[in-house]
């Protein structure tokens, strides 16, 4: 069935109640020569208007509870968003939803950052640090070596090098920093390589 506002729906009720009054009081006068079939379908009529004026006037009422329940929800939200960002902002006022998730996200990414696990760096004593140490040979090639890596033969294998007029010992060291890293992190546990 059509839904039509409560305003219509009254209207149109009115109208057909007060022609049915005026079809019954000329019924009862013997003024209407109509059937009694006709005065039933206007009674039937109004029955229907009647409970299709009940259906609307229910759901206007649903809708105003359901429009009520989603206004509480809204004011919860935004006061859980305020002091999200009164915590974020160390209550500093701002606005809550001034700059949208902004705040929020530099907040966790921070978080996120500080939370992982830093490793120290390496102290190099002149060509040495732990178990990596750098060899310079003969025609200015240098090579990063790690104790812990060796061949099938059990030799020790270079970790990288070069010629130091293409490779500085910085890089080297550098290169150590990293490997040292890489072995530490990967012995976390829950540390992700990628």
């Amino acid at each position: 069935m059509t839904d039509y506002p409560e305003d219509v729906m009254k209207a149109a009720l009115e109208e057909i109640t007060q022609e049915h009054e005026i079809y019954a009081i000329n019924y009862r006068s013997g003024r209407l020569s109509r059937s009694i079939e006709a005065h039933e379908v206007v009674q039937a009529l109004c029955r229907a208007i009647t409970a299709e004026r009940e259906r609307l006037s229910s759901l206007v009422e649903r809708l105003r509870m359901e429009a009520e329940a989603h206004a509480q929800e809204s004011r919860t939200m935004r006061a859980i968003v305020h002091e999200i960002y009164q915590h974020v902002t160390g209550a500093t006022g701002e606005p809550a939803d001034w700059n949208g998730a902004r705040p929020v996200i530099e907040e966790i990414d921070r978080l996120r950052e500080r939370a992982k696990p830093k490793v120290k760096p390496l102290v190099w004593e002149g060509l040495r640090s732990g178990p990596y140490f750098i060899e310079i040979h003969e025609g200015g090639i240098a090579d990063l070596y790690n104790n812990a890596d060796r061949d099938e033969d059990g030799e020790l294998d270079s970790m990288c090098g070069g010629y130091l007029t293409l490779v500085s010992l910085d890089d080297l060291k550098a290169a150590a920093q990293a490997d040292h890293e890489r072995r530490v992190l990967s012995a976390l546990e829950g540390h992700d390589d990628g």
